[in-house]
């Protein structure tokens, strides 16, 4: 879907400094004018492409020729959202479709566009940008997304994973898409500090243990920590080698995944023999309300085949909840129960033809069942 669609007359385009609101406006604007497109840009800081036309004021909109496109970069400068009368050239948008014309409307909230605006928005697209990643997440509404601040609200929303197209970096000028660095998440910050955790622990179970044993396994336990950080192989002239995770961090490291949702793509796994496969189970559950009255808020959670919990971002945990595991080309193929077990024999119904008389007596009466005599028969049932 794109910003410049004639579906929608007024697009608004949202995100705090940094997230890639602007460089996707660039990117609209590029395409629409090699499309033909007749386009006007205001407040559009150092913006090189040929082919568009400067438009210093946007509030007097309607002298533009029908069909054009104007792009207005922080928006708010020219719409804030006021009380009291509404300006004579924001009442006029109400009928803005009849000109053809197209605004699109780039600043960090939709808080912070004149009401009036926002009730005519027919396209809001709203960029997250994560831990400084060369892409955004994408989330969009016909209409305008209001609590945009809300993680639970936006993944609700249509959304997609947009790549920076890096084509477009030198057609702008930008104080900070371009040079903010990449850090690591928090989610990944806990697990390498859980991993150094476990293997101080490990490495004083280990000693203690040893200590009870022999000298020579308390000499062994000296070296646990380092040991646990990866094999020393000896170099030439019998001197040890560098180990092969030098520190605890890197140890921890080497156990995050490169792919969130595919746990065995964690570094640790390329060179070590398979034990088990690991494998995630999500749960999804929308809005609404629970059973004893109370509202329920959107939330997924996903478990390993171990029952342990694993972190995973909420819209990587619903695309599993809803579409399963990506396809893992490590695990063995299923075999048949058939084919598992050959040679299973069938052991055929017992015979059932009459059986025969073992014991005949009377039975006194009043008791079951209530008759003179009674033969117990003894038989295939």
């Amino acid at each position: 879907m794109s910003a410049i669609a004639k579906t929608a007359s007024i697009t608004l385009i949202t995100g705090v400094p940094g997230n890639g609101k602007t460089l996707r406006t660039v990117w609209y604007i590029k395409q629409a004018i090699e499309a033909g497109e007749e386009v006007f840009v205001c407040n559009l800081n150092g913006l090189t492409i040929d082919g568009f036309n400067d438009f210093a004021d946007p509030t007097k909109w309607e002298e533009l020729p029908a069909g054009a496109i104007l792009v207005v970069d922080e928006a708010q400068r020219f719409f804030r959202a006021q009380a009291g009368n509404v300006p004579a050239y924001i009442q006029a948008m109400e009928t803005i479709r009849h000109s053809g014309i197209r605004l699109i409307l780039i600043t960090q909230s939709p808080a912070l566009i004149h009401a009036n605006i926002r009730a005519l928005v027919g396209l809001h697209e709203h960029l997250v940008r994560e831990d400084g990643a060369e892409s955004a997440t994408v989330y969009r509404r016909n209409r305008v997304i209001d609590n945009v601040r809300s993680d639970k609200a936006l993944v609700a929303e249509d959304h997609e994973k947009w790549a920076f197209p890096k084509d477009c970096y030198p057609l702008y000028k930008s104080a900070e898409v371009h040079t903010v660095k990449r850090t690591i998440k928090s989610k990944y910050k806990r697990a390498i500090v859980l991993f150094v955790l476990a293997a101080a622990i490990f490495g004083a179970v280990t000693w203690k243990v040893r200590d009870h044993t022999s000298a020579d396994e308390a000499k062994a336990a000296a070296g646990a920590v380092t040991a646990i950080a990866g094999p020393v192989p000896v170099g030439g002239a019998g001197q040890p080698a560098a180990p092969r995770y030098p520190t605890l961090t890197d140890y921890a490291k080497a156990h995050v995944p490169r792919f969130g949702t595919m746990p065995w793509t964690a570094p640790v796994f390329d060179e070590r023999a398979v034990v088990s496969q690991p494998a995630l189970y999500c749960m999804s559950s929308g809005e609404g309300t629970r059973a004893d009255g109370s509202r329920g808020e959107f939330s997924c959670t996903c478990l390993t085949e171990q029952g342990t919990r694993y972190e995973l971002s909420q819209p990587e945990c619903r695309t599993v909840a809803r579409h399963g595991m990506p396809y893992n080309a490590y695990q063995q193929p299923m075999m048949p129960i058939a084919s598992a077990s050959p040679g299973l024999e069938v052991i055929p119904p017992p015979d059932q033809s009459g059986g025969s008389v073992v014991a005949r007596q009377n039975r006194a009466q009043g008791t079951f069942p209530e008759v003179a005599s009674s033969t117990t028969r003894v038989g295939a049932l």
